[in-house]
């Protein structure tokens, strides 16, 4: 049974239906082709309406994996950000951590081993004006929290699946409570119900079992610099050089290597050329079909 405490102790009805509130989730990997094992970063935020509330008094929100995805794997707790430390336990008011010690802030985990999603990510104010024992110990409420500009709730991370595949994780259940009435500790504050939206409340990836490379890293040390250009250069006029990666030393993604290559990456570095078509940043697989390959990227899982 999912625990709703939380609700049933700090959640009023709201009169009005003005107050809004924002779930936000986003992940560096989103929309990307990446190696199974590897890491996925996620992050959620959340940003409240102003002029009707006092700020951020509760946010509550589940991260479930996509019934279709090929494979599932365990969601491990977020860490708790330093903002937010009002809404966790001790300080503020959250479910307990695994076996009811420390804080459960960052998600329940549900479900089989290897398969967990996390329930009930986030915490709340202690708005009671009075200290616990062991939780809401501050009584001090912060207010305007979420209403200059999104605030970060949680952020974690997980392995990705091993299956190749393409992969969704969702926001669901979101519940946001926002201060109606700011109050001076002994006395109370009181919080209403906001109307919640997700956007976006989705992020997907790609699982592939294709070769993880960095384009531009032609010489596959590590970094991109203009060694990499001489490097495409030998390999085209000079010789013999063999590269270990076609696609890295593929610029311009074309599908074909020449001394284009070489001009677009020494443009991007010097001349303000923009950035290099993906994987240019982290490691990735070629996102376009093309008869280049790659051999050996040892900087990639």
């Amino acid at each position: 049974m999912r625990r709703l405490w939380l609700l049933a102790v700090l959640v009023l009805p709201s009169s009005l239906s003005a107050q809004t509130a924002t779930l936000m989730l986003s992940s560096p990997q989103a929309g990307q082709a990446i190696a199974p094992g590897s890491i996925v970063e996620w992050s959620i935020e959340v940003s409240v309406s102003g002029g009707d509330n006092e700020g951020l008094a509760l946010v509550l929100v589940d991260l479930l994996q996509d019934a279709a995805n090929p494979e599932r794997v365990d969601l491990t707790p977020a860490l708790v950000p330093v903002a937010m430390t009002n809404f966790s336990r001790p300080e503020g008011v959250s479910n307990p951590g695994p076996g009811g010690v420390g804080s459960g802030y960052g998600g329940t985990p549900s479900g089989a081993v290897g398969e967990r999603d996390l329930l009930q990510i986030g915490g709340a104010q202690n708005t009671f004006g009075v200290s616990g024992s062991g939780m809401g110990t501050v009584v001090d409420v912060t207010a305007a929290v979420g209403q200059s500009g999104p605030v970060l709730v949680a952020q974690g991370s997980f392995v990705a699946p091993t299956a190749a595949g393409d992969y969704s994780y969702h926001l669901v259940e979101g519940v946001v409570n926002v201060l109606s009435v700011l109050g001076t500790a002994p006395g109370h504050s009181t919080a209403v119900s906001a109307s919640v939206s997700s956007s976006p409340g989705t992020f997907s990836i790609e699982v592939s079992s294709a070769p993880q490379f960095v384009r531009g890293d032609c010489n596959v040390d590590a970094s991109t610099n203009i060694a990499d250009s001489i490097h495409l250069l030998s390999h085209l006029f000079t010789g013999p050089l063999v590269l270990s990666c076609d696609d890295a030393c593929d610029t311009n993604d074309d599908g074909t290597l020449d001394l284009a290559d070489a001009v677009t990456l020494l443009t991007a570095l010097f001349d303000g050329g923009g950035p290099l078509a993906d994987p240019s940043d982290t490691c990735g697989a070629d996102p376009t079909s093309d008869t280049l390959g790659c051999v050996d990227f040892s900087e990639c899982p």
